[in-house]
């Protein structure tokens, strides 16, 4: 007797393998899938896929982009992959949101934006759900900017699932009011939807309006020295703890002769280090932290590159490559493991973030709203 044949359809699957197979999907094509049918809409919405489907994008190098900021008087963002940085795509969301924002940072597709000044107003913008959430004002204010310097983090911290933006705070020693702390910060919980105020035991100042490095649960800044007798350090905010530790810069890298920045190195802390302008024979350091699970440590010099070219700024990103920018020559993506060159399509950056596709929402829970009606 003939077996019947069976026709398995995608209806049969199990939501495992379906999951398996739409992760290696675009999320342009994701979210036109949603509407297929329910079945599809449940998985790509259920919160075990949208894990699964940033992993695939963070291995998946046609998602991985270049995040490039462009001019202060027109600010625009403009994406291009990472294979090939020539072609650009420019989004207008960016622009809607004004002349006077900036990007603090970029994790896991979400995208953190504040206005220029003390950094009151915030948004965390997803551009492949062309989403974007206009976060509370936070909690600490200043009656005169002239008095404060502002600086932002953002970051996520792995064990709770929760996104974070941090504030903090620096008041001028001669406007401090009595009593005050030099340096004051706030953190704000996505999940929780408010900010509050953290005790810190030391004053900071940070080098930048925006932190240098999201990594692992830690967010980074390179902080100033506050007189010649301390010692030049990256600022280390703990998401999970809430505290900030001091990671003291190697002795070695702090002469004139050296120039130092942050950056994530393939997953783990780094300083890039660069020598100066004047040098005839150029070269590239990278630095990297020892305890890799604390976050803080000591330094060992793990790669040396010699160049052949010079560099005016530099940004260094989550795979290991740094893009340099030597005006008025091309920007250009540089692999120093690989000394590999790829032009990049675009001039006049201001700045650099690593994104990938993702498909965390950073929409309210209607549910939420709806409960607290009841309750009221």
């Amino acid at each position: 007797m003939r077996r019947r044949r069976v026709i398995t359809t995608f209806d049969d699957l199990p939501e495992g393998v379906l999951g398996e197979i739409f992760s290696r999907v675009p999320v342009r094509d994701l979210l036109r899938a949603k509407s297929v049918c329910k079945c599809w809409f449940d998985v790509i919405s259920s919160r075990w896929f949208i894990s699964m489907q940033l992993k695939q994008s963070f291995s998946d190098p046609t998602r991985n982009y270049l995040l490039l900021l462009r001019s202060y008087d027109q600010p625009s963002t403009v994406f291009c992959t990472v294979q090939s940085p020539n072609i650009m795509v420019e989004m207008d969301d960016f622009k809607k949101l004004g002349a006077t924002s900036f990007v603090v940072g970029s994790v896991n597709g979400l995208v953190c934006i504040a206005c220029m000044g003390l950094g009151r107003w915030c948004f965390l913008w997803n551009p492949s759900l062309r989403e974007h959430r206009c976060l509370p004002k936070g909690s600490i204010f200043a009656r005169d900017t002239k008095r404060v310097q502002a600086s932002l983090g953002f970051g996520h911290e792995p064990s709770s699932d929760d996104y974070k933006v941090v504030r903090i705070l620096n008041f001028r020693a001669q406007f401090a009011d009595t009593g005050m702390p030099l340096t004051r910060v706030e953190v704000y919980s996505y999940s929780l939807d408010t900010w509050k105020e953290i005790e810190i035991d030391f004053p900071l100042k940070m080098t930048k309006s925006s932190c240098d490095v999201i990594l692992n649960g830690f967010i980074y800044w390179l902080a100033e020295k506050g007189n010649v007798n301390e010692k030049a350090c990256v600022a280390a905010f703990d998401m999970r703890r809430e505290v900030f530790q001091q990671i003291v810069v190697p002795d070695a890298l702090i002469v004139k002769s050296h120039h130092y920045s942050v950056m994530n190195f393939r997953g783990c802390l780094g300083l890039l280090v660069y020598g100066s302008h004047f040098e005839l024979q150029k070269s590239l350091e990278v630095w990297m932290l020892e305890d890799k699970r604390s976050g803080v440590g000591g330094w060992t010099k793990n790669l040396v590159v010699t160049m052949d070219f010079q560099l005016s700024f530099h940004w260094g990103l989550a795979n290991g490559c740094i893009v340099v920018q030597n005006t008025p020559n091309a920007p250009f993506l540089y692999d120093p493991e690989r000394k590999e060159r790829k032009i990049i399509g675009v001039n006049g950056m201001i700045g650099v973030l690593y994104y990938v596709e993702s498909l965390v929402s950073i929409k309210k829970r209607r549910t939420r709203k709806r409960t607290i009606k009841k309750l009221t």
